[in-house]
């Protein structure tokens, strides 16, 4: 079953309506979650994140049953809702768990450089 967290798209103040870049955000918030759950059998962890974008980009992640797990439509999916969305979920259960596409990137190569 697809978790639907209680965040939801918000409005343009200007005129009102969701922008692409919130609506991206939310689905790409739910398919990270929808993620975790299939393949990792857990609601979201600290090392999640890390774990879908070494996925999406090209990084084959076991699964807890042992299978990889992601399409390359999938990951393509997640790659051009993160490009529109312009980040990458670090918490998917606090609004402030978004961090721009450039913080998430400097996260990414602190964690790989020692």
């Amino acid at each position: 079953m697809l978790y639907i967290p209680d965040i939801i798209p918000e409005p343009d103040p200007a005129d009102g309506l969701i922008s692409r870049a919130s609506m991206a955000r939310y689905i790409l918030q739910l398919m990270a979650e929808d993620y975790s759950q299939t393949h990792h059998f857990v609601s979201w962890d600290d090392e999640m994140p890390y774990r879908l974008w070494d996925d999406v980009h090209g990084q084959p992640q076991e699964a807890a049953l042992g299978e990889t797990t992601l399409s390359e439509d999938d990951r393509k999916l997640f790659r051009d809702l993160a490009t529109v969305a312009n980040g990458w979920w670090l918490d998917l259960h606090d609004q402030d768990g978004f961090l721009p596409m450039n913080q998430w990137q400097e996260r990414i190569h602190n964690r790989k450089t020692p």
